[in-house]
């Protein structure tokens, strides 16, 4: 979960949403990666759950064309990474409401978006671009189902209407509760006062998922006398995707205290 979740409720782009909203390419893998001159960035998955399909054996089955698909993000004007070498195994995808994604978007008098990969090994691939091309090297494009993009207030159907908001605020705080990160997000949404103090707590969790979702939620609710908690976070933090998350709320705090 080190990428939390998608913080934006809608994509205009059906196939950046079927592909990329909804984690086509899980499990597969980034052959490579190839930003050109006018700011195109290209690169090629192939996908794990095709061969699957059909049973493949073969030891570098991602070399097979039949599973490859290259993937054009259009007028990328922000690229910022953490990848060890390629190729790479992609584990997901989510859409950031970044502080640098309204900054561009301001700056361009255009509506962007931020996509933010997570890859083996804690890294991540961060992107902000204009538009969105897929083409699969053999034969068609798939076709979807509509599916609704996985925002983060799905987790408050998790949770029973008629359980009492005390039993939220326990399971927020109980750090061997597998539900305590999705307690701290519904109490966040509720817009509950307990939750700062639930997602402060939750910083010295012993699982990242916790640590993840009281990341987000602190950046999006805290002042800047939580930074220097943040900073220290951030420090001790090995993962460069989830050192990329506390510097996201940070980053939040920051341009909320202007």
């Amino acid at each position: 979960m080190y990428n939390f979740e998608n913080e934006i409720k809608q994509i205009n782009n059906k196939q950046l949403d079927d592909f990329f909203g909804n984690d086509y390419f899980h499990d597969g893998f980034i052959l490579f990666l190839d930003l050109t001159e006018d700011n195109i960035l290209k690169m090629k998955f192939a996908c794990e759950r095709e061969k699957s399909n059909v049973q493949d054996k073969a030891e570098h089955w991602y070399l097979n064309e039949d599973y490859q698909y290259n993937v054009f993000f259009k007028d990328c004007t922000y690229l910022n990474m953490e990848i060890i070498d390629y190729p790479v195994e992609y584990i997901n995808g989510r859409f950031k409401n970044s502080v640098k994604l309204k900054q561009m978007n301001k700056e361009s008098g255009k509506s962007n978006y931020h996509l933010r990969m997570q890859v083996a090994g804690g890294g991540f691939i961060d992107i902000i671009f204009r538009d969105f091309l897929i083409q699969k090297l053999t034969g068609s494009l798939p076709k979807f189902e509509y599916s609704t993009l996985s925002h983060f207030e799905h987790i408050s159907k998790r949770f029973e209407h008629s359980l009492d908001i005390s039993e939220i605020q326990k399971l927020s705080v109980d750090e061997d509760n597998i539900s305590r990160d999705w307690a701290i997000v519904h109490l966040f949404i509720l817009k509950d006062t307990f939750t700062y103090e639930a997602a402060v707590k939750a910083l010295d969790s012993t699982e990242d998922d916790v640590v993840i979702a009281s990341v987000f939620v602190l950046g999006e609710i805290a002042g800047t006398e939580l930074i220097s908690n943040l900073f220290t976070l951030w420090s001790n933090n090995d993962f460069p995707i989830m050192k990329r998350h506390i510097l996201d709320s940070i980053e939040k705090i920051i341009e909320r205290s202007k």
